[in-house]
């Protein structure tokens, strides 16, 4: 799952707690990008909270637009749901909470050039605006993760500066093709969030 600060997402989904209908409808699945989709694929992660992904086969048209769902486990807190879709090189966040919240549209990542850059704005539930400035470090990198060596990564770099404060909060997200996200590292090195399984779906 790709997400602009998946800790930050994962404590906001706890505290709300909140899913909205599901909706059936025809998606396009998936298995062969940087953020596969199709059913039942599965992504396990060691953080501060261990936690499980799973591509469902439900969705969400918001907007007019279909949002294909992830369902986020967190062992001993409440289950929620995030929203993407794709369209074009861009990949697209979006978390929903029924009757409480909606942060719009993030663009998490492109499949494009080095160097390209993008930013985009995020407000939270009291209306604190982020600020981030998302450049593409690498396209073609080699990482291992555990005990798996992941090619054909791409590395963003996300520069995060909050409403109030002085200096960015840097983050780098690393995606496999076929695989999604493998790992989240800051540059102080106290973000460690690592994919530990995965399963992808045909």
């Amino acid at each position: 799952m790709i997400m602009k600060n998946l800790l930050a997402l994962t404590f906001l989904g706890i505290l709300l707690s909140a899913c909205s209908d599901d909706e059936a409808f025809q998606i396009d699945r998936t298995n062969d990008d940087y953020q596969p989709n199709t059913v039942g694929s599965t992504w396990t992660y060691s953080s501060t909270f261990d936690f499980k992904q799973t591509a469902t086969n439900s969705g969400r048209i918001i907007d007019g637009k279909k949002y294909f769902e992830y369902k986020i486990e967190i062992e001993g807190f409440p289950t929620f749901k995030t929203y993407a879709r794709k369209e074009g090189n861009a990949y697209i966040n979006r978390e929903v909470y029924s009757g409480q919240y909606d942060d719009g549209e993030y663009i998490f990542l492109k499949d494009a050039p080095e160097g390209t850059f993008w930013t985009e704005l995020s407000y939270d539930e009291e209306g604190v605006e982020t600020s981030d400035l998302l450049f593409i470090v690498e396209t073609d990198e080699t990482i291992t993760v555990g005990s798996e060596t992941f090619d054909e990564v791409i590395v963003v770099e996300v520069s995060s500066l909050t409403e109030g404060a002085t200096e960015p909060y840097v983050l780098y997200y690393h995606y496999a093709r076929g695989v999604g996200l493998i790992r989240i590292s800051d540059e102080f090195g106290l973000i460690d969030t690592d994919l530990v399984s995965y399963s992808i779906k045909n």
